[in-house]
């Protein structure tokens, strides 16, 4: 009838496997009425990217699947504008630790961190206060309570520590002090995330404070 439609695939990465395109374009031709039929169809590629190169081995096979293929698809169905990626951040603090970005933002410049403990899928935006009740200064809690309720612990591990970021805090007069990351279980069967930020012998700061920061499935 002489009428013609453009539909826009975007990509989250570089790519050139076929499958993967060409599912992000079906899933747009889809929703397209095609009447009597369709003459012709044009293909163009309007932003092109170099991709970079990957050590393959010979005699083993990389199973892991990058996050790219599942954002173009959720890009591509709800729009970019609807779907975000967290990145590193130059900063080992786990609430700093990573930045909320657009699916096409690309890759951040700033490594992403190396093997460490288990981290839990529920990290608060900023840690909750806890009263503790330790049976040593330094080591985990037996009792906590946390929102007004009291949890004995019947499991722990830890402490991981993460040392402050003393660069943040020169020009403020606040001091950095060091947090003893623990996971610890109730008798519930409930696992948690939690630190003591400071330490006993640093007197001059004050008794050390309890946080809570995550919460495990």
């Amino acid at each position: 009838d002489g009428s013609s439609t453009v539909i826009e695939a975007g990509l989250s990465a570089p790519s050139r496997e076929p499958k993967h395109l060409l599912r992000l374009v079906e899933d747009k031709i889809e929703s397209i009425d095609m009447g009597f039929g369709v003459d012709l169809m044009v293909l163009s590629a309007l932003v092109t990217e170099t991709l970079p190169l990957a050590q393959t081995s010979l005699t083993e096979t990389n199973g892991k699947i990058g996050p790219e293929a599942l954002i173009d698809r959720l890009v591509n169905r709800l729009d970019a504008r609807a779907v975000h990626r967290l990145v590193p951040r130059t900063s080992h603090i786990p609430e700093l630790a990573q930045s909320l970005r657009n699916a096409f933002a690309g890759p951040s410049l700033w490594p992403a961190q190396p093997e460490r403990p288990p981290r839990p899928p529920l990290l608060f935006a900023s840690p909750e206060p806890l009263t503790v009740l330790a049976e040593i200064p330094e080591g985990p809690p037996a009792r906590f309570t946390w929102r007004h309720v009291t949890r004995r612990v019947v499991r722990a591990e830890g402490p991981e520590r993460i040392a402050p970021e003393w660069w943040r805090t020169l020009s403020s007069r606040i001091s950095a002090r060091p947090r003893d990351y623990y996971r610890v279980e109730d008798e519930d069967g409930h696992r948690y995330w939690m630190f003591r930020e400071g330490l006993y012998q640093e007197s001059a700061h004050g008794v050390p404070s309890w946080y809570l920061h995550g919460v495990f499935g």
